[in-house]
């Protein structure tokens, strides 16, 4: 989805699977400069895997700015 908003990888993951089993987060950038920091989770450590992410994402609402949006947790 962000990269249909023109938003692309600062760096590519160290290898195929890294971030699905490591990684914590990943920085977009846009051409324009634009900076995107997404995080796979709200908190650091132990306390980020008590999170219930479906739960978390069970309802969610458009938002956006111009001409893009995207689902936002309600």
């Amino acid at each position: 989805m962000l990269g249909n908003c023109g938003y692309r990888r600062s760096w590519p993951q160290l290898r195929p699977g890294f971030d699905r089993r490591f990684g914590k987060g990943a920085p977009l950038r846009r051409d324009e400069g634009w900076e995107l920091d997404l995080h796979r989770t709200f908190v650091m450590g132990p306390f980020g895997l008590t999170v219930d992410l479906d739960g978390l994402f069970a309802s969610s609402r458009r938002s956006g700015s111009g001409p893009h949006a995207a689902g936002a947790g309600s």
